[in-house]
């Protein structure tokens, strides 16, 4: 072994600074001019009530606008976020394998389900991948609970290249080592305060912009790629029933691809279910959602590709 080579050092968690927030774009807001030819910016806000999104421009609408017309034209900014599970629920006990594999022609439910969002985010050049559940190398300690799969700390985002993403992701899934507990309370916690950030940043800044007093800019959406298995799932819909949830510009879609041996009794995400079904029927939309993958591809007999355009 070289001299030279540095001895890898561990991922510290990620924690949310003003100077480390999730912004893989940010493009100048256009400009076009009022009837007095002043200029005046077309950027667009929303604001969350109790059963819509309302939109909020600085400019006339001629007629209201669709949240997915507005993704669809682009004056929407829609940024996904990615959680996955890296933790030892993802051993299938049956073929004594595991779920997860450097292999790209390998099957694999992960990979497959990260082609598919960056392909439904194309638009995105960017794309803030993070893993949870596993010991970020050798020397590790302790399971490491929010870590970027690009490895980089300072920088989380990976970009939305299907060979890229195959590629990170493989480098990632290399230098970690399974673990437990299985905790997903500091993911949502992290991006909470994503929110909030962007919150109490519009807040700022509508001192001297009324327009867009109670508004906001971006829409975070939070997929996680899950076992079923939930370590910390009290703790977490405890963390769910924070009343700041409802205020905030965040989904929530976790999905399930609990292995073969794993029960639904025994899946958490069930009991996570019930909670968050009542939580969406009380903020009047559906801010939080679990999709079951694998009960949705033994309805099309174990064809995979068939339930991913079923998920879709």
């Amino acid at each position: 072994m070289s001299s030279s080579m540095q001895e890898p050092r561990e991922l510290p968690e990620v924690e949310l600074t003003e100077k480390y927030m999730v912004d893989s774009e940010n493009p100048p807001s256009e400009e076009s001019k009022d009837d007095q030819g002043n200029k005046v910016s077309s950027s667009f806000t929303i604001q969350l009530s109790k059963q819509t999104l309302q939109v909020c421009s600085p400019v006339s609408i001629e007629r209201p606008l669709s949240i997915i017309g507005l993704i669809q034209s682009g004056d929407l900014r829609v940024v996904p976020i990615i959680g996955i599970d890296f933790s030892l629920g993802n051993l299938t006990f049956e073929d004594n394998t595991v779920m997860h594999s450097t292999n790209p022609s390998k099957p694999n439910d992960y990979r497959s389900l990260l082609r598919m969002l960056s392909h439904a985010y194309r638009n995105i050049l960017n794309l803030p991948i993070f893993g949870y559940g596993a010991k970020t190398n050798a020397f590790s300690s302790k399971t490491c609970h929010l870590f970027p799969v690009s490895r980089s700390i300072r920088n989380p985002f990976t970009p939305n290249d299907e060979t890229t993403i195959d590629q990170t992701y493989s480098d990632c899934l290399s230098t970690l080592e399974l673990s437990v507990p299985v905790n997903l309370t500091p993911l949502f916690t992290f991006f909470k305060k994503l929110g909030e950030h962007q919150e109490k940043r519009l807040k700022r800044k509508s001192i001297q912009q009324e327009a867009i007093k109670g508004t906001f800019d971006t829409f975070y959406v939070l997929y996680i790629l899950s076992t079923g298995i939930i370590d910390d799932v009290q703790e977490l819909i405890g963390e769910l029933r924070s009343k700041e949830w409802k205020k905030l510009p965040l989904q929530v879609h976790l999905i399930s691809f609990a292995p073969k041996h794993l029960q639904e009794s025994d899946q958490d995400t069930q009991s996570l279910c019930e909670e968050v079904n009542r939580l969406n029927v009380e903020a009047g939309w559906p801010q939080f959602q679990i999709h079951f993958f694998d009960r949705i591809r033994r309805k099309v007999r174990g064809r995979s590709q068939k339930a991913l355009l079923r998920l879709k």
